[in-house]
């Protein structure tokens, strides 16, 4: 891990994210953290979060590194070997005096570095993210959201031997493209443009034609049909990362590059046929909260997404109901947001107390709590769908164990816990760090929370609030 001390040096780690921001600040390198849970962040279902740096990265004073930028000179091995540090400087100094055309900036190299040593891991969860990407990033915590504007999440199925990942949509945001185009909570996105995403390693499917094949299960025709196909998917394709980022704004995806509009060709859950749903990526600016009155004795509160700007707006609506109010708070079609705003939010709700807790390395918990003090002693009805996702799930349990009924259809079921990685030349990556728990022990990842009171997917808005409203005065039996 050496290397990693060189590479965050060059560009000057600063870990912490989305309007969560504490640094604190050791030798040249200053720490601060949040999490995203993959979900979005927001259009990929993120969750975001402040976290103690239990494990902080070891500074390298600016004085021990020599003066051709290289890390030869760095102070006793602060986890990784010497060989591993050795080998890499020996790379950097060769490129450095040997490589005939002008040399990129350090800061592009090291960003290529950390890009390759990212996505050595082969994890879906973990990336690089340019300056620009980055941004985009930064934008949804404030409730912007470029291109299709939508939740996405990277669901990992494991097959014969093999894992195929697949973007699945968590929720399209209000008033969004992918609202406008059709598309709902579940659809599978295969291609983009008639490009393969490349989830997993299509060979692994060729590989199955040419075991029948030996078996004479397959003809010679079929062999050389799946040979094509699978060749065009490799030459073609475009990786889920690239595709990932292409949806939530990024024009400079080479494989997308000056595209008005994606023809995306969607899996849907009970349609046998894959369809074709044409999106025109825009800017979709999130008004998080609405509410209002169901009657005199209950209050609705309806959260899209919990960006910054969220808690003030739920502050501002809850002074408006009657202090003695129920309150139903509808996270339906909410597929995620900053943890730092759910936080807030939740303590307007119930108080400080018990919110969730993230599972780490080597089984590490650490309980996350919602903070502030409740803006009066409401009962509470959590609503929720398939399109509730990350940190919408995180909350929606947290509340009903601390009393509240949930309600509604199963949510969508994303847990993973990712840390990002500011950089000070604007540019990040994230890490893979945990899952999300509730409190108690509930988990959700794939699953999804089952709500204690069901209403059955297509009733009547009118009937679901009704139902919702109706759980107030007579709640259901607390979740044991």
């Amino acid at each position: 891990m050496a290397v990693v001390y060189y590479l965050l040096l060059k560009l000057g780690a600063q870990r912490e994210g989305f309007g969560v921001k504490r640094q604190r600040q050791s030798g040249a390198v200053y720490g601060g953290v949040v999490l995203l849970s993959m979900g979005v962040a927001f259009a990929t279902g993120a969750t975001l979060r402040q976290k103690p740096t239990a494990k902080p990265i070891q500074p390298v004073r600016v004085a021990e590194v020599g003066e051709s930028g290289s890390a030869a000179h760095l102070a006793p091995n602060q986890g990784g070997s010497s060989t591993d540090l050795s080998t890499f400087d020996e790379v950097y100094r060769r490129v450095e005096s040997e490589f005939t055309d002008p040399l990129p900036s350090d800061t592009k190299l090291a960003q290529g570095a950390i890009g390759a040593m990212v996505a050595s891991l082969e994890d879906p969860h973990s990336y690089f993210l340019n300056p620009a990407q980055r941004q985009l990033l930064d934008n949804e915590g404030k409730g912007t959201f470029s291109g299709i504007g939508a939740g996405l999440y990277l669901r990992a199925t494991k097959t014969e031997g093999y894992t195929d990942y697949k973007i699945v949509v968590v929720s399209p945001l209000p008033g969004s493209p992918a609202a406008k185009a059709g598309l709902k909570p579940g659809d599978v996105i295969t291609r983009i443009d008639g490009k393969w995403v490349l989830g997993f390693n299509p060979l692994m499917q060729y590989i199955k034609v040419v075991e029948r094949w030996q078996t004479k299960a397959a003809t010679d025709d079929e062999l050389e049909k799946s040979r094509q196909a699978t060749q065009t998917k490799i030459t073609t394709g475009i990786s889920y990362a690239p595709a990932l980022i292409a949806l939530r704004g990024d024009t400079t995806i080479k494989q997308l590059a000056g595209k008005k509009s994606y023809t995306l060709t969607v899996q849907r859950a009970g349609v046998a046929t894959p369809l074709t749903v044409t999106v025109t990526p825009g800017v979709t600016k999130v008004s998080p909260v609405e509410s209002k009155l169901l009657s005199p004795s209950a209050g609705y509160l309806k959260i899209a997404a919990f960006t910054d700007s969220a808690p003030d707006a739920v502050k501002t609506a809850l002074a408006g109901f009657p202090k003695s109010a129920g309150i139903v708070v509808d996270l339906r079609g909410n597929p995620g947001g900053t943890f730092g705003s759910a936080q807030k939010i939740a303590g307007m709700l119930a108080g400080a107390g018990p919110l969730t807790v993230e599972l780490g390395a080597a089984g590490k918990k650490t309980p996350l709590a919602s903070v502030g003090a409740a803006e009066g002693m409401h009962r509470l009805t959590v609503l929720i769908d398939k399109g509730t996702g990350s940190t919408a799930e995180a909350v929606a349990q947290g509340l009903t164990e601390r009393g509240a009924t949930l309600a509604g259809t199963t949510s969508f079921g994303d847990g993973v816990a990712q840390t990002l990685y500011k950089l000070d030349d604007g540019s990040g990556f994230t890490l893979t760090t945990g899952k999300l728990i509730s409190p108690r022990g509930v988990a959700w990842s794939n699953a999804g929370l089952i709500p204690k009171v069901a209403i059955a997917p297509g009733t009547p808005e009118e009937q679901v609030l009704q139902r919702a409203a109706a759980t107030l005065s007579t709640p259901v039996a607390e979740s044991k």
